[in-house]
């Protein structure tokens, strides 16, 4: 099919909601002297790291859609997106009436190339819908002994992955997942998502895409306290960049809130927290 063929990478963004560090303060405490209606930084890390374990799945099932629709097409796949999942994991297929199931084992621990540890198995089962002009991959991903760095993760995830004529191709996620840290913490991580892929998906040229990223998060700990995350500007990363560039994210929690700005486009590790107050301070962020 032309249309597969010319959009054979699919690969969105590599973890792309980062956790946040203030650079003279990673207390509790409000940056500033803020007050309490202003989340702290703290929290805003605590909010961003479970969803940035979220996101490290993400990027597994993109890369396996880009593979499956290269070897299906019976083309060969970008060399941009050849080899970024470690060799030590093994896969296995099994197909059922319409429906395909693919499970990745990755055993005790397989090192990513954003250097996380993966351990466990990855189960993806996936239906197809193409007509004349679009092709769209559904998929539904469960996990089983599933842990990324130590956290294990629960629960499933769904995709639906869109290519169309004359259309930059998207992707939907929706998340209902469970983490689990080894101190017995855990967080729910409720999200609904859209990737849209606008640039560099005709050259095959990792270092030329680029992504937009909208929808929210949602985080509860186990107290029950909610934490709300939600992209009010597009955040625009650009695979030659560990760090999101550009757009802007809301969190909320309760009356408090925060907001975190990724700038220009530039590439840095620099951002700009806001509190509730307009006062602002230069963050850093971390993968």
């Amino acid at each position: 099919m032309k249309l597969i063929s010319r959009n054979l990478l699919m690969m969105l963004i590599p973890t792309t909601i980062l956790i946040v560090s203030c650079n003279d303060d990673d207390s509790n405490e409000s940056i500033d002297g803020s007050p309490t209606e202003a989340l702290t930084v703290q929290e805003v890390k605590t909010s961003m790291e479970a969803t940035q374990v979220s996101d490290e799945v993400d990027d597994i099932v993109d890369y396996m859609v880009v593979s499956d629709l290269g070897s299906s097409s019976n083309k060969q796949t970008s060399t941009s997106s050849k080899g970024w999942l470690p060799d030590c994991y093994t896969i296995s297929t099994e197909a059922s009436g319409d429906d395909f199931m693919i499970t990745l084992d990755f055993g005790e621990g397989c090192e990513m190339p954003d250097g996380r540890n993966i351990a466990g198995m990855l189960t993806m089962t996936k239906s197809n819908v193409s007509d004349s002009t679009s092709f769209t991959r559904n998929s539904e991903v469960k996990f089983e002994s599933f842990t990324i760095d130590s956290v294990t993760v629960n629960g499933s995830k769904t995709y639906q992955h869109t290519f169309a004529d004359d259309e930059n191709p998207k992707t939907m996620v929706a998340s209902e997942i469970t983490l689990l840290w080894e101190d017995e913490s855990t967080m729910q991580v409720n999200s609904e998502k859209t990737r849209e892929w606008i640039e560099g998906f005709d050259d095959g040229e990792w270092g030329n895409s680029a992504f937009l990223v909208t929808g929210t998060t949602t985080v509860i700990n186990k107290d029950g306290v909610t934490y709300t995350s939600e992209v009010t500007t597009p955040l625009r990363a650009e695979l030659s960049c560990n760090y999101i560039v550009s757009g802007v994210l809301a969190l909320s929690k309760d009356e408090a809130s925060a907001e975190v700005d990724f700038g220009d486009g530039t590439c840095d590790d620099k951002a700009m927290y806001s509190d509730p107050e307009g006062n602002t301070t230069e963050i850093t962020l971390k993968k």
